[in-house]
């Protein structure tokens, strides 16, 4: 059971970082804006200790998955969205 967490992790952790596209010509400072997201993606949901087991593999799943939709939501705001 442990070894399948692992991989599991594994896996999520090494996911391809998304490429993203300036939908206006007004903003084009892509660094700032990724830094200011995941800064606020970070604080807005801080890390929290999930358990071990499945139940908290599951929980850490669902924690990611929600920071990495306001980090979504935060740099489409900014004129930026997700390359195909």
């Amino acid at each position: 059971m442990k070894n399948i967490l692992l991989i599991f992790l594994f896996i999520v952790g090494c996911s391809k970082p998304a490429m993203w596209i300036n939908t206006t010509e007004v903003n084009l400072n892509m660094p700032k804006d990724d830094y200011e997201c995941q800064r606020d993606a970070k604080l807005t949901h801080p890390p929290a200790d999930f358990g071990g087991g499945l139940g908290g593999a599951a929980a850490l799943f669902a924690y990611k998955r929600q920071r990495e939709q306001f980090y979504e939501q935060c740099m489409e705001v900014r004129g930026w969205r997700k390359a195909k």
